[in-house]
């Protein structure tokens, strides 16, 4: 199982600035980051797996967001989107579903982010295990991912 090394590596490797921020009990989800951490829930996301068809795809999620479906149709064609299951999250990244970091999985994987995101300078997200957030600048997190910006979120 891969872990906030993973990701701490392939950043640095591709000098992208970042922090990787340990925490002491752990977060279970974007939601209660953005609590921990004292910050409004539009900088932070959680990556979610989906599958369009048999293709995985992560999606970069604000905290307290969903992805829509219809949303989704339009941005990648395919005849069945569905999310992942914990174990098609874990084989695919290589990380443990709930924490999946937007990089440094197992496989490589096409990214969308919501563009509600767009309107951050600095995001928080998991950084590949429940003990660490990773800090990141959006321009850098673009960088390092190829995202695409895209409306797939419904609050």
């Amino acid at each position: 199982m891969r872990s906030s090394i993973d990701v701490h590596n392939l950043l640095r490797e591709r000098d992208i600035p970042h922090e990787i921020i340990p925490m002491t009990h752990p977060i279970n989800s974007a939601e209660m980051m953005a609590g921990v951490l004292n910050l409004p829930k539009k900088g932070v996301f959680a990556s979610h797996l989906y599958f369009f068809d048999d293709e995985p795809v992560i999606l970069m999620l604000p905290a307290g967001c969903t992805a829509c479906e219809e949303k989704l149709a339009k941005v990648i064609s395919a005849s069945l989107i569905r999310p992942a299951n914990e174990d098609e999250a874990s084989e695919a990244t290589g990380y443990i579903n709930g924490s999946i970091p937007p990089v440094a999985h197992h496989l490589q994987i096409r990214v969308v982010m919501d563009e509600t995101l767009s309107g951050e300078v600095v995001l928080y997200t998991a950084a590949g295990d429940r003990f660490t957030i990773l800090k990141i600048k959006l321009t850098d997190l673009l960088k390092v991912t190829s995202a695409l910006m895209a409306d797939i979120s419904k609050a």
